[in-house]
């Protein structure tokens, strides 16, 4: 159908007999119907979630059977949101679980393990316009694949790759400005960098000597919640065996620690 757009060449990638990564591999195709009905009022999103559920059992059995389960899965969506999304060239979609098991045994007589499931949804598209092309994509992790809603992240990724694609450039000013999450959690990683005790003991972080002071805006607040088993970062020992719990690291704006392994926690004569 020429209306549809194009398959993404990772199928060759990935399977194909000469160029294939794994080419003894075999690619499973499920169609899904788009329309809503009165039975099925949310239209897609059961249907994808449906799709996925029998990858899902094809997955169970071929383990069962002795054979390799599935290690990918691509979705790709065509006409309507081509019709809704002019510029949208490709549409990539892969979702995978990831089970994670971890024991640690060290001379401190430590011996502990723990595990955890992990799912994630990615979500890519790119845009064309005049020879200029954009990309924007979504990784989105969940300890609960119920909680994924497909549709809706993929229209916001079809959306904002749509918005970069037809860029405009701004008026040097001031503006006011929501972050996205994605930028969001790229500064919080920057400020977890400058938080390392080490680095603050070797004087490399601009964040030294600023322990209990209000460096931050009073609204920012950064908590650490490795218990917490709604997030995918659940985990009860950190690498090096010491048992994890819950702690304000900026509250109110102000740092309320650094972020320490055993070596140097004995430095500061702390946790």
């Amino acid at each position: 159908d020429q209306e549809q757009w194009p398959l993404n060449p990772m199928y060759s990638a990935f399977v194909g007999k000469t160029c294939g990564i794994a080419p003894h591999a075999n690619a499973y195709y499920y169609a899904v119907d788009e329309q809503r009905t009165k039975e099925n009022p949310r239209g897609s999103q059961v249907n994808y979630a449906e799709a996925i559920k029998k990858v899902c059992e094809l997955h169970k059995k071929l383990i069962s059977g002795g054979k390799n389960g599935i290690d990918v899965i691509h979705i790709q969506k065509y006409k309507k949101e081509k019709e809704k999304y002019p510029h949208t060239k490709s549409l990539e979609m892969a979702y995978s679980d990831t089970y994670t098991k971890t024991r640690i045994i060290n001379n401190n007589n430590v011996d502990i393990a723990t595990d955890s499931l992990c799912y994630e949804l990615y979500v890519e598209a790119s845009a064309e316009k005049e020879g200029s092309i954009s990309t924007y994509s979504e990784s989105i992790l969940e300890t609960n694949k119920e909680k994924f809603d497909f549709s809706k992240t993929i229209n916001n990724v079809l959306k904002l790759a749509e918005l970069a694609v037809n860029k405009q450039k701004l008026e040097t000013k001031k503006y006011n400005i929501i972050l996205s999450n994605k930028v969001a959690s790229n500064i919080i990683d920057h400020i977890q960098d400058m938080l390392s005790a080490e680095l603050i003991h070797q004087k490399k972080s601009c964040l030294s000597d600023t322990l209990n002071k209000k460096i931050f805006s009073e609204k920012l607040n950064i908590v650490e919640e490795p218990r917490n088993k709604e997030y995918p970062g659940y985990i009860i020992f950190d690498k090096e065996g010491t048992e994890t719990r819950n702690k304000d690291i900026v509250k109110n704006g102000e740092i309320k620690t650094y972020l320490y392994d055993i070596k140097e926690a004995k430095v500061d004569n702390t946790e």
